[in-house]
């Protein structure tokens, strides 16, 4: 019966430990994401107007997926997909 619990509390851990990293910030090369990457990822999330807003904002920020992230980062948006627009800030992708 000790073991049973040992076990069981050593899984727990390693959940928690698991669920921990996948909150954590996200590293992301800025060379795997671009303004139109920036776009695919937000897009399937906005409706119809707000998209065409992000597009149409693309050449006064000089296509910059940084300037991108910032503006289609949205509270509605999944957790996974915010995560990595922040990545995408924090490391001031061009």
């Amino acid at each position: 019966m000790k073991r049973v619990i040992t076990l069981m509390l050593l899984l727990l851990v390693v959940n928690l430990s698991t669920a921990m990293e996948t909150e954590s910030n996200i590293k992301i090369s800025c060379e795997d994401y671009s303004w139109n990457e920036v776009l695919a990822l937000v897009q399937p999330y906005l409706d119809d107007t707000l998209y065409v807003a992000l597009v149409m904002q693309g050449q006064s920020v000089e296509y910059n997926a940084s300037e991108a992230a910032i503006q289609a980062l949205y509270n509605s948006l999944p957790d996974n997909i915010q995560r990595k627009l922040k990545a995408i800030i924090e490391a001031k992708c061009s």
